[in-house]
């Protein structure tokens, strides 16, 4: 779905150029921030997490709208945005 939008639609939906989101996403995948595996259960991709919380934090979208936009559980969504706020508040 995202390599889809050109680079103005996803400057508009997710306030930041692809490439600064490109290196957020890079930089926020290797960090402490980014949880591990737990038991079996796979893990939400770095891109994916920190999109939601661009998504979620400056909108007024409901998290069941964003856990519908990008085919997540609710509590997906409910952990992604303070995993993104705390990663960028250790800068």
């Amino acid at each position: 779905m995202v390599p889809c939008y050109m680079d103005f639609e996803f400057q508009r939906l997710f306030r930041l150029p692809r490439d600064a989101a490109s290196q957020l996403i890079k930089r926020f995948g290797v960090s402490a921030f980014y949880p591990k595996a737990v038991h079996l259960r796979p893990r939400m991709s770095p891109e994916k997490t920190c999109l939601i919380g661009l998504t979620y934090l400056p909108t007024q979208m409901t998290m069941k709208q964003i856990d519908d936009k990008f085919d997540v559980a609710e509590s997906l969504v409910r952990n992604s945005p303070n995993r993104l706020q705390d990663f960028l508040s250790a800068f």
